[in-house]
């Protein structure tokens, strides 16, 4: 892993330390990133070019997972790996959604709501609270964050 994202990783830990908060975000950080890639693949892009059967194909939750997995592969590849994995749970999950009829937006962001209310509980409980921007910015750092306190417990080099 690169000294980069060490830094990134150091500063997202500065307001998660309280072991209830780790808790909650070690399950909230990725029904987050799950909930984000759902409502990016609802976006109906397909729709708009006129292939509509192809919705699982062309729509936006493939370019999100390129990018959130290539910024890893390019730090650490048992985290970028790690990422893809997750991703490709969020696609299964979309799939799955999909073949039961029920709606991918409406879960995605039922979710997003529900993961982002016990992220904030979980600073509350902290007593520590990142800005909105840095939030924003964590989007992607937190999945890996949680993803590498997962292979240190593991022993996973990354």
């Amino acid at each position: 892993m690169t000294s980069k994202l060490q830094q990134q990783f150091e500063r997202y830990s500065e307001s998660h330390q309280h072991p209830y908060n780790l808790a909650i975000h070690a399950l909230a950080v990725p029904l987050i990133y799950i909930s984000v890639l759902g409502l990016l693949w609802a976006l109906p892009l397909a729709q708009a070019l006129g292939q509509p059967h192809l919705h699982h194909v062309i729509n936006l939750s493939w370019l999100a997972i390129v990018i959130s997995s290539g910024f890893y592969l390019r730090h650490s590849l048992s985290l970028g790996l790690g990422m893809l994995a997750l991703s490709a749970a969020a696609i299964v999950l979309c799939l799955f959604l999909q073949q039961q009829n029920i709606s991918v937006a409406l879960a995605s962001l039922a979710i997003f709501s529900l993961a982002w209310l016990a992220q904030f509980i979980g600073h509350g409980i902290e007593g520590k609270k990142p800005s909105f921007f840095e939030d924003i910015t964590f989007l992607l750092i937190g999945p890996g964050w949680v993803i590498a306190k997962l292979y240190r417990r593991l022993h996973i080099p990354f």
